[in-house]
């Protein structure tokens, strides 16, 4: 992956409009690395999981880890879908690393964190990106001196906003809320399946973000 691309999508204070999910997989004495984005009809989590279907050949009584590295956490969908996929694959087990949430405001959005649990979904943290940059990133030998100490806050704040939704304590007051500039009511992007806004009466903390910034459909 080129770092121009690894830094645009991961860094967390920024609002990508695709999602790209670096993965390891080991099973036995071999570990596959790569990574997949979105695809048309299909969001990156159910890309790899075509890929996973169709290309990984593991057999179902052998134990397989699998990690992503996902630039977006899953919306509630594509949490389904690796439900689906893990009760499908009892060998396999999952870990979910997200370098920011995808519209946690949204109930479903919330609900799809939840039932994924605390054991699969977390906040990437600056080990992480150092393993992703040395990893898929850079070749070896080359500058692997990557630790963006700048990112601890974003990565501290939506660390502490997962946790409230794990623990169902997230409020509507404590999630961020994206508005059009000049704009006096909210206006979403997201799949129908999560068509809910907030109330106006209610007390937000309000991101204005540019136009294109608030064209993050996960398609």
């Amino acid at each position: 992956m080129e770092p121009e691309a690894f830094q645009r999508n991961f860094d967390p204070r920024e609002f990508p409009e695709c999602t790209l999910l670096l993965y390891e997989i080991h099973w036995d004495n071999n570990t596959s690395r790569n990574w997949c984005t979105n695809k048309p009809g299909l969001h990156a989590e159910e890309n790899f999981l075509q890929i996973f279907n169709e290309k990984i050949d593991i057999r179902q009584d052998t134990p397989c880890s699998i990690t992503w590295f996902l630039s977006w956490s899953p919306c509630y969908p594509c949490s389904q879908a690796i439900i689906k996929f893990l009760e499908a694959h009892p060998n396999v087990s999952l870990e979910i690393k997200a370098a920011r949430l995808y519209m946690h405001q949204i109930d479903c959005n919330k609900e799809g964190l939840r039932n994924l649990g605390r054991n699969r979904v977390s906040i990437m943290n600056l080990p992480d990106y150092r393993h992703c940059w040395t990893t898929f990133v850079v070749p070896r030998g080359a500058n692997e001196d990557y630790w963006p100490q700048d990112f601890l806050p974003a990565i501290t704040n939506y660390s502490r906003e997962l946790d409230s939704i794990l623990q169902d304590l997230c409020s509507k007051a404590l999630c961020y809320q994206i508005v059009l500039p000049g704009c006096n009511s909210p206006k979403w992007n997201f799949k129908e399946t999560c068509a809910k806004t907030f109330p106006q009466n209610q007390s937000h903390i309000f991101i204005n973000l540019s136009m294109k910034y608030l064209c993050m459909f996960r398609f």
